[in-house]
């Protein structure tokens, strides 16, 4: 997806996994006092593991809010969309402008479901050859921060709702109990993960077990921040577990706004490629006998 360190980098996956470490390591800092140390090596370590956790949160992300849809068992992103006939994204003129223009640079017919995701890709590379596709990748990027935001925002209210499990468990409980359903809940989602990880990307993308994948997850955060809080609850202020909570729900409604926000800017992302492609010239090589320079890369796809 990505040749070099760029923008999607930063976007997708650095700011996405970093918000998840630091809403994670926030109960420690805000209920038991301990604070990552604010030294050079740190800075670094936490900028690696914050984008090893991004690319984590990416996969597990983009299959729990999704923007495609299955539609007669095809997978169907935006840029498929758009150029419906029921769609009010463009007008019809524009719509049959940009077919048109498709099947003359690719002779590609657009308005045939199953050929829009290729052309909509061949569009994309050929603003990226031509140096034109800054605007449309930043809505592409943005689209992947508030997807990413979203599931940090999610799996850390489950950890800060375990935070307060914890810190409300009666004394009659036993760490080691704790410890047995954390470890139970761990090998279930390493089996959950396997279980994905065997299928296919349209295999995936019709199954509920990417996301039974990502529940799993949240569970084994809400119980390893119950394990944490039970077991240093002699540390922890009376009461707290109140603004604990405040703090679940705020997380909640910042992850629903962040998923509405990735929506649109997902959309915005295939509209402003296909005007972008649309306003494209082709010209003829000095040396040709016709034929026309500005052929797409091959290799490259894009999500639409």
């Amino acid at each position: 997806m990505v040749e070099r360190f760029n923008l999607y980098d930063v976007y997708g996956y650095l700011l996405p996994g970093l918000t998840l470490l630091g809403l994670l390591w926030l109960p420690y800092g805000f209920v038991l006092g301990v604070w990552p140390p604010l030294e050079l090596g740190s800075a670094l370590f936490a900028l690696v593991a914050g984008y090893i956790t991004g690319h984590l949160l990416h996969e597990l992300s983009r299959w729990v809010f999704p923007s495609h849809s299955i539609k007669n068992g095809v997978r169907s992103l935006p840029s498929d969309e758009m150029l419906e006939a029921d769609d009010k994204t463009f007008s019809p003129d524009i719509k049959q402008k940009i077919r048109e223009k498709i099947h003359k640079w690719y002779n590609i017919e657009a308005g045939v479901r199953e050929n829009r995701q290729a052309a909509f890709n061949l569009c994309r590379n050929e603003l990226l050859q031509k140096g034109r596709a800054s605007y449309a990748e930043q809505f592409q990027g943005l689209y992947a921060l508030m997807r990413g935001v979203s599931g940090a925002c999610f799996l850390a209210a489950a950890s800060f709702f375990g935070w307060v499990t914890g810190s409300l468990l009666p004394q009659s409980f036993s760490v080691a109990c704790i410890v047995f359903i954390l470890l139970l809940l761990a090998v279930v989602f390493a089996l959950v993960c396997l279980k994905v990880e065997i299928g296919g990307e349209m295999k995936k993308a019709k199954s509920n077990w990417p996301r039974y994948r990502y529940v799993t997850l949240g569970a084994v955060l809400l119980v390893g921040g119950a394990t944490v809080a039970f077991r240093d609850q002699a540390k922890i202020p009376e009461g707290v577990w109140l603004p604990l909570l405040l703090i679940v729900f705020l997380l909640v409604g910042v992850g629903i706004v962040c998923i509405g926000t990735y929506k649109s800017f997902a959309l915005n992302f295939a509209r402003t490629v296909y005007n972008d492609f649309l306003a494209l010239e082709r010209k003829l090589a000095p040396d040709s006998t016709g034929g026309q320079d500005g052929a797409p890369a091959s290799g490259q796809t894009g999500a639409g």
